[in-house]
């Protein structure tokens, strides 16, 4: 049986960056529409005097198929682009198969 599989990723962000890293996200995210993929859920705490914690939730209709992402081209190609940005402040990510669901 194959599960969905999901990628969380956390970047705590300068106060005045936060709309700006969700906007770009959502606007020039290279993932929607390819095999595989389902979904991005995005979050924001605001309640942390220092930094806004920004949660970007992807969900993927299984591990091979997120796999398959990592080694494309589309995404090699977008990190080699990509410089330091000091408005991260800090980042990490987390990856996991979903093994039960419950909705109503």
């Amino acid at each position: 049986m194959l599960h969905k599989y999901k990628e969380i990723k956390r970047f705590e962000v300068t106060k005045d960056y936060s709309q700006i890293h969700m906007t770009n996200f959502m606007e020039n995210s290279i993932v929607k529409g390819l095999p595989g993929f389902e979904s991005i859920e995005m979050g924001l705490n605001s309640s942390n005097p220092d930094y806004d914690l920004v949660v970007i939730s992807f969900t993927w209709e299984s591990k091979e198929a997120f796999m398959n992402f990592k080694k494309s081209d589309a995404h090699l190609q977008s990190h080699k682009k990509r410089t330091p940005n000091p408005k991260i402040l800090k980042y990490s990510a987390t990856h996991f198969e979903v093994t039960d669901e419950w909705s109503q």
